[in-house]
């Protein structure tokens, strides 16, 4: 038997016996369990990027501190006209008597589309200082707040006031994009308009130049609310 014959002869032999059983012989590697981070890991991760990008974030405070925050707001920029979508969580309602008293126009989305038609809703957005509504999603990892459109929450409400505050429940603060996109999940991407809202609105087409408010809310305030 030739050299090469002896050689193919062994490889069909080696090709030709049993292979170890998979049960007796474990090659997986051991893997490192890597503990999810805390929520307060998260509000921290958040607020440190949303104040990266330009946006200002009142951090975790309570629907008392909220509702304190916004009558600041309202005092000290001479806010006349408020619009407020309709909450998630439930952690935006009590606002529209807080700032009641403040001579402030406060006006509800659902109320607008109660008494008015749709172009109404927009022009009293368009004509608002205010725009309030509580976010569905945020991502940690980027500062980025995420709006489903609804009927009683437009996408508008995030685009035509100049000024936007957004809220969002502290256990809707997840760590990546990704975790955000399994947790809205395929339906609800194709039935509903999803923003996703990074820092207060800027653009560099017009000569390289940054400029802030063009295509949306010139300032973004972020509040990290449990209902």
């Amino acid at each position: 038997m030739s050299a090469l014959h002896k050689i193919i002869a062994d490889v069909r032999m080696a090709l030709e016996r049993t292979a170890p059983s998979a049960a007796n012989h474990d090659h997986t590697a051991p893997t490192a369990q890597v503990a999810a981070p805390s929520t307060h890991a998260l509000v921290a991760q958040f607020t440190r990027e949303v104040e990266a990008v330009g946006g200002v974030c009142w951090g975790w405070i309570s629907r008392a501190g909220l509702n304190d925050g916004v009558t600041a707001l309202v005092r000290s920029d001479g806010i006349r006209r408020i619009v407020i979508g309709a909450p998630v969580t439930g952690a935006i309602p009590g606002l529209a008597a807080a700032l009641s008293s403040l001579g402030a126009e406060v006006l509800s989305v659902e109320k607008i589309r109660g008494d008015e038609q749709r172009a109404a809703v927009r022009e009293a957005l368009a004509a608002s200082d205010l725009g309030i509504i509580e976010a569905d999603y945020a991502i940690a990892a980027t500062g980025t707040l995420c709006v489903i459109a609804a009927a009683a929450r437009p996408s508008a409400l995030t685009l035509l006031p100049p000024t936007n505050l957004i809220t969002i429940h502290p256990q809707r603060i997840l760590p990546t994009l990704a975790d955000v996109i399994a947790a809205i999940g395929a339906e609800r991407f194709a039935r509903h308009r999803v923003a996703f809202i990074t820092g207060p609105s800027r653009t560099a087409d017009i000569e390289k130049m940054i400029v802030v408010g063009v295509h949306g809310p010139k300032r973004l305030i972020c509040a990290v609310v449990e209902s």
